[in-house]
């Protein structure tokens, strides 16, 4: 059976406002990224006592940091949001869309850390981890 390869067609990063009906505004200029957007079961081992091969459970799943860059523009209203998020330690809301036929959309809070690569010969770029404090929902 031959499978034939398709392009994937990249994915929207938003950010929450924060406001009581919240509206979320996509981060312009993403260069690269996200990655690591999953779900990461975490196990305990157990060896039975009549066994010579130990067992495995899951427990809880973890969530990984998300991270991605950006063309960076101090200007832009959502590069400033996630600048001061991080810079304040203040959790925001995010939702990543991978813009394929399926159009998954991962929704959470997570808290934001940034560093600005500054190129006097050519663009800025934000790189951004995003942690998750919580779950990650998906529809």
């Amino acid at each position: 059976m031959a499978v034939a390869a398709t392009a994937a067609k990249g994915a929207v990063v938003a950010i929450g406002d924060g406001a009581t009906v919240e509206t979320f505004n996509a981060l312009g200029n993403v260069l690269s990224g996200p990655n690591a957007i999953g779900f990461e079961p975490q196990f305990i081992e157990a060896m039975p006592h009549d066994s010579t091969n130990p067992i495995s459970k899951p427990t809880y799943v973890k969530n990984p940091a998300i991270t991605f860059d950006v063309l960076y523009d101090s200007a832009d209203t959502q590069h400033a949001a996630v600048v001061t998020s991080a810079k304040n330690k203040t959790k925001k809301n995010y939702k990543i869309t991978l813009t394929d036929t399926g159009a998954e959309i991962y929704s959470f809070g997570a808290y934001a850390s940034v560093s600005v690569k500054a190129d006097p010969e050519g663009f800025n770029v934000m790189s951004v981890t995003l942690t998750p404090d919580g779950g990650i929902t998906y529809a």
